[in-house]
């Protein structure tokens, strides 16, 4: 079995991401390819994921910076799993959104973490 791919598409909020990968898994499953999709950092196959999600999203949880970068990536970090598991077994995994989506609104947005070291050293991890 030939192992599977980690394809992401990255962009502003609204730029049709989702839009795109739907498009291309269609596509791909029309060719015979194992296709799942999945939405950074709320994998819809992890249930404290979307929970951790659903957490930086609610204006009642307040919420800084640091926080929001730790808590995206402990979400990021358990949909990892679940999209490597995938690739065992084949499937092109198509993800809107990665770290990338961490250092441009968190970091380069935003500006109030001014340490890139440590926050690079967080999605490292």
């Amino acid at each position: 079995m030939n192992k599977g791919y980690y394809i992401v598409i990255e962009g502003p909020q609204g730029v049709g991401k989702t839009t795109q990968i739907e498009y291309i898994a269609k596509e791909l499953q029309r060719y015979g390819y194992p296709v799942q999709l999945f939405r950074e950092p709320d994998s819809q196959s992890h249930l404290t994921a979307r929970a951790i999600r659903r957490i930086t999203q609610d204006p009642n949880y307040s919420l800084n910076t640091r926080a929001e970068v730790l808590l995206y990536n402990a979400a990021r970090a358990l949909s990892l799993e679940v999209i490597q598991k995938a690739r065992g077994r084949g499937v092109i995994c198509l993800v809107d959104r990665n770290y990338l989506t961490t250092l441009a609104i968190q970091y380069y947005g935003r500006g109030d973490v001014p340490d890139y070291e440590t926050i690079n050293s967080i999605i490292s991890f």
